[in-house]
């Protein structure tokens, strides 16, 4: 392996592995196109696709990872975890969006290895099926990465270092964004935005900006109260040279990561000002 590629542990192949060989096939699969979607408790939609990743990775989990706790989106689950090892797991992050046939969804997985973020993984199957570089990886000490057509490329977050010339996601019910002042501050003070293209678009692109033809600077993801929705941003940003705080600068827990502020690390004071009410650049 050349040693601009990542070394991979034999836990790590097989969560790629589970990847290439059980999710993208299934979000590929052509009985999926039209399933149907049921409501759950809270509102949300759940759909055929998302209970057949879930339960794949579920089957996965309890042959290779037995003693790891699991945290996914439609299960019950414990959190924080009780024990120092788990996987946290979003099937299908963006199912309104695929439901109405856009491409901007994805499907991410985390684990924690001794109460810390260990590797994260991103699929946003679109990609990968047209492009071939849909494949995200972050292991904690060793960078970010995207996997091009077979080859794995280092990330980095873009160099931009003015607020007003930021590109900004915005993530989060549309309810919380819309009644929120600090996201009509930000909306405001950036060049450009895009609303809820999926976290899993969101935290991709913001680490993959060197790979890009416009980069992205900043993630305000706000309102997401499952740890399944803000935390697999956390590693995939961080690894790739960018910060991650609460929106008001207080370091991300376990226990805080609900309103969270991810961005390339050249803005992220500007927008934390901006967010508080102060002058933003």
């Amino acid at each position: 392996m050349s040693s601009l590629e990542p070394e991979l542990s034999g836990d790590e192949r097989a969560l790629i592995a589970f990847f290439d060989d059980v999710a993208q096939p299934t979000f590929t699969d052509p009985k999926f196109r039209n399933g149907e979607l049921t409501e759950k408790e809270g509102g949300e939609k759940v759909g055929e696709l998302d209970i057949a990743v879930q339960e794949a990775f579920l089957k996965m989990t309890k042959r290779r990872f037995p003693s790891h706790a699991i945290v996914s989106e439609e299960q019950a689950y414990v959190w924080p975890p009780k024990t120092p090892n788990c996987l946290v797991f979003d099937p299908l992050d963006g199912t309104h969006n695929e439901a109405v046939g856009l491409g901007t969804f994805g499907c991410m997985l985390t684990e924690a290895r001794d109460r810390k973020l260990a590797t994260t993984i991103i699929l946003i199957p679109w990609q990968e099926e047209v492009c071939g570089d849909g494949l995200y990886l972050a292991i904690r000490g060793r960078g970010s990465w995207q996997r091009v057509r077979g080859a794995w490329k280092k990330l980095h977050v873009s160099d931009v270092d003015r607020l007003d010339k930021s590109f900004a996601f915005f993530e989060g019910p549309t309810q919380v964004a819309e009644a929120s002042n600090e996201v009509l501050r930000l909306r405001k003070a950036v060049r450009r935005y895009r609303n809820n293209p999926s976290c899993a678009v969101s935290f991709a692109h913001l680490a993959g900006s060197s790979n890009q033809k416009l980069s992205a600077e900043l993630c305000l993801a706000m309102g997401n109260v499952k740890p399944v929705d803000n935390l697999h941003g956390i590693l995939m940003v961080e690894e790739a040279g960018g910060k991650v705080t609460g929106i008001n600068g207080e370091p991300w827990s376990f226990a805080n990561f609900v309103n969270l502020l991810f961005s390339n690390g050249r803005v992220h004071e500007a927008a934390l000002r901006c967010l508080s009410g102060n002058t933003p650049i």
